[in-house]
Order: C-alpha cells, then sequence, then structure tokens
C-alpha cells in the first residue's frame, strides 16, 4: 500500500480517516512530522528519522519536546530498531556514538558518478568587493564561466528581504518593531519594513519620523545584504540572465515556490538565489556553483549551538553542488578566512569537526555534557520588572 502523509496541513477529516485505519491494522507505512510519533501504532516495527539533527525536531509551544529523542523513546518502549540518518549528525547523536550507544552505518562516497565538490574560502578582507557590493570579482568571474558553459548557479544568503539593518543617519539609531523592540528589515519589492518576529509592516517613508539629532525627517540608510540586494547586483552585471528569489515568504505563496524549483529543474532558470530552504532535500543535475554570500553571519549571537548549526547548514548547502557527473565548485566568502569551521568544511572534514565541537562543550560545561535552565521572568509593570530583574 501506499505511504500515508501526516503533517499540520492534512484536513482534520482525513486524520480521523488516517487514526482509525492505523487502529484497524490497515497503514503499513506514515510519513510524518513530529505529532505523527503519536498515532496508535498496534504493531510498530521500525522508526526512521530523516536529517536527524534538524532543529525544527524540537517544539517549544504548548508541550516542549524534542521528536528525535522522543521517537528514540518510543523505539526503547516498543524494543523496535530505530535508525536516525544525516549527511551531518547532531552533536548529541555523534556524542552517542563515540560512547558506543548507537551503531553507526556510513556512506563512504556520492551515489553514482557525482564528486565532492572543489570548496574555496574568499577571503574578503584581502580581496573586498567593489564599493556598494557584496560580491567578490572572483566570485562573479565564476558566475560568468558557469553559464558560459551552459550550467547553473545558486546563491546562498540566510536573510530575507533587501537590506537586514534600517538606520537614521542623523541618530544612528537603528529603526526597531514598535511591538517587539526588533530590528526592521526593509523589504524593496514591496517598499516595506518588515519585523520577522512578530510579522508587523509598515512602508519605508512612514517611518521617517523627526529625527531629535536633526530636527528634520530621519534620513533612513540600509545596510547590510538580503536575497533581494544580491538579486538586484547579479542582474545589473548579468542582464539577460533569467534569475529568482526562493525564500519561505515566496514558498507561502500556492504554487510558486513549486514552480520555481520545477523551472530550476527543467533549466529555464540561470541562477537561485535562496535561503536555507534550498539547504537540502534538492537535486539540480546541472547546478556547478555554489556561492555562500555571508558566511559569517552564522557565528554571531550568543547561541551555544552557533557553531553547530552553521557547520550543518553551510556542508548542507555545499552538498548541492556538483550532484551528477559534473564536477561542482562552492565558494565561501568570509571576513574569517582561517576560521577552522570555514576550514574543516573546505576540506569536507566532519569528524575533525565534531571532535573540536565536542570537547569546546565538555570544557565549557555545555549541553549535552551539562544541562542549562531557562528563567523566563514575566509582568504586566516593564518599571516593575526591570527593577526586579
Amino acid at each position: 500500500t501506499n505511504p500515508l502523509l501526516w503533517h499540520s496541513d492534512v484536513k482534520v477529516s482525513e486524520k480521523i480517516k488516517i487514526w482509525k485505519s492505523i487502529i484497524d491494522g490497515n497503514v503499513n507505512i506514515v510519513v510524518g512530522a513530529r505529532s505523527s510519533l503519536f498515532l496508535p501504532f498496534k504493531n510498530l516495527g521500525l522508526i526512521i528519522v530523516d536529517e536527524e539533527h534538524d532543529q525544527s525536531f524540537k517544539q517549544e509551544e504548548g508541550v516542549i519536546y524534542n521528536a528525535r529523542d522522543m521517537a528514540v523513546v518510543r523505539a526503547k518502549i516498543s524494543n523496535i530498531p530505530i535508525i536516525l540518518c544525516s549527511a551531518t549528525l547532531s552533536i548529541e547523536t555523534k556524542l552517542n556514538i563515540l560512547e558506543k550507544k548507537y551503531k553507526v552505518v556510513k556512506l563512504k562516497e556520492r551515489y553514482g558518478e557525482a564528486e565532492v565538490p572543489e570548496v574555496k574560502i574568499i577571503n574578503l578582507v584581502e580581496t573586498p568587493p567593489e564599493k556598494g557590493m557584496w560580491l567578490s570579482e572572483e566570485v562573479h568571474n565564476e558566475l560568468k564561466k558557469t553559464i558560459e558553459s551552459g550550467n547553473q548557479a545558486l546563491f546562498f544568503l540566510n536573510r530575507r528581504g533587501f537590506a537586514p539593518y534600517v538606520f537614521c543617519n542623523s541618530c544612528y539609531k537603528k529603526i526597531l518593531c514598535p511591538n517587539c523592540d526588533v530590528g526592521l528589515v526593509y523589504h524593496k519589492k514591496i517598499d516595506n519594513l518588515i519585523c520577522h518576529h512578530c510579522g508587523y509592516k509598515s512602508l519605508l517613508e512612514n517611518n521617517k519620523k523627526n529625527c531629535k539629532e536633526s530636527e528634520k525627517k530621519c534620513d533612513l540608510f540600509l545596510y547590510g545584504p538580503g536575497v533581494e540586494k544580491i538579486y538586484e547586483e547579479i542582474k545589473n552585471k548579468n542582464k539577460n540572465l533569467n534569475i529568482e528569489i526562493l525564500t519561505s515568504d515566496v514558498m507561502q505563496k500556492k504554487g510558486k515556490g513549486e514552480t520555481i524549483l520545477r523551472r530550476f529543474e527543467r533549466e529555464e532558470i540561470n541562477v537561485i538565489i535562496g535561503t536555507q530552504i534550498l539547504a537540502k532535500g534538492h537535486h539540480f543535475p546541472k547546478l556547478t556553483l555554489v556561492v555562500i554570500v555571508d558566511a559569517d553571519f552564522g557565528f554571531i549571537g550568543g547561541d551555544l549551538r552557533a557553531a553547530e548549526k552553521t557547520f550543518q547548514l553551510l556542508t548542507q548547502v555545499s552538498g548541492r553542488s556538483g550532484r551528477s557527473k559534473l564536477l561542482g565548485k562552492v565558494l565561501i566568502q568570509s571576513t574569517m578566512a582561517d576560521n577552522p569551521i570555514l576550514k574543516n568544511i573546505e576540506k569536507f572534514d566532519l569528524e575533525s569537526f565534531f571532535l573540536e565541537e565536542i570537547n569546546t562543550r565538555k570544557e565549557s560545561g555545555l549541553p549535552p555534557f551539562k544541562k542549562l535552565c531557562s528563567l523566563i521572568l514575566v509582568s504586566k509593570n516593564e518599571k516593575k520588572l526591570n527593577k526586579f530583574c
């Protein structure tokens, strides 16, 4: 029988039918999201968790749990085998392998005739792009060669919109969301400033309020590249290229994202520019050039898993290149060219990264060796809350 699908978009009426079919024992295979773990299987024989490292397995609203860990628990309770699959394991899984809790099976070579792509780090400190540009001359030259060879290119930048930062030129203050104090992102295509946290929208012109420093309207300036900015830069230098952007914003429009992917597969699109939505699950035979526009972005912030997430994401993106007989190339732009994580990606050396990261976590007393506790304080009175803190 065909496998049944279980996820949040499945209609309630269909879910009732699937639930009943599972109880009656008429279903052999279910392909599902996190909640499929709670389906009433009578004789479950195997659990497979694909992309086990993916952060989306963690549910942080309502009942908090990690579906990967829950799957391991369910397999143990049912005394059945479980397979955790990933090209870039999570640190927890790698540690379980090192401690002999898990057995490991490795794929030592790529499928078919595909070879590992050549990876090169471009040092933006030594060879910066032209003023006002975000792509180095080497990237533009490599793109030209790729297109002339009849192949395709993917540009990866995990920033939606045109510019991630909007400042006042007089007081240098960042324009923030009035609801949650998060910086607003400029989307040029719709001329809106958008909060990627709560969804607040406002026209750019409406944010040019009177600036206290100059007693005039704020002179806003846009800083940093988003996917729309990279699109504009490539299009200005390559007028005849067919270029498309693919982000979660595009995927939300019914059928549009799938149409772009199918057109790219049919080689109707020369260049695709996108966020992490393009990182895995796609096979494009003529895609031979992958450009990681800003490899440093993932290291910013205080996330203890920043190194792990960045390594996994950039390795997955790099793996889109050269997946057929054609040799692929990956260009990684960075101002930290000597970063050991980037060096491990350059050599596709997963083992060295895991050992270095595990040692760092152990020495620092961080998960999975120790547990962290999050304290969240809530008050109706902001002043009292700040004073208490």
